[in-house]
């Protein structure tokens, strides 16, 4: 299963507002580095911080629309019970959101401690937290439609020879 085959069995609205989600998560995430790299300057990174809404509501909204994409196809998606079947794309995407809810955690722990200063951390939580959501919702949508494909492509019996 390729990609372009994947994205096809998605609806073509829903998914070019997953990319537009996708990319309000690029820009909230490059706003949370700007204030991380803002507070290492010593400058104010208030202004920074509020592009970091607009990470967060993309990363809702394409986990949103992918389990809402994931539920319209009508396949059940088990990504640890059938994690050899799904596409390398929803390993790969697994993957990343797993290391990112990790990082955002870590970071979230150097907060707790107050290693690196009050702010610090939490804009580097929130720089790996916001892909990581897009991530999850991407590759729900993307399981469920390799899920359907794989249901939909029937097996042909065997025929007998008159």
């Amino acid at each position: 299963m390729t990609l372009g085959s994947l994205l096809k069995q998605l609806d073509r609205g829903r998914t070019s507002w997953m990319v537009v989600a996708s990319l309000a998560v690029l820009a909230g995430t490059a706003s949370m580095i700007g204030a991380l790299l803002s507070q290492a300057t010593g400058k104010d990174a208030e202004p920074y911080l509020a592009g970091g809404v607009l990470g967060l509501a993309g990363g809702y909204a394409v986990a949103t629309l992918g389990g809402v994409a994931a539920n319209r196809l009508g396949t059940r998606v088990r990504l640890l019970r059938d994690w050899r079947r799904q596409p390398r794309v929803v390993q790969v995407l697994t993957g990343l959101t797993t290391l990112g809810a990790l990082a955002s955690v870590a970071a979230m722990l150097m907060a707790f401690t107050g290693a690196l200063g009050p702010l610090r951390p939490t804009s580097l939580a929130s720089a790996a937290f916001y892909p990581a959501i897009a991530a999850s919702g991407w590759a729900h949508a993307l399981a469920a439609a390799g899920a359907a494909q794989r249901d939909a492509s029937p097996v042909e019996p065997l025929r007998r020879i008159p």
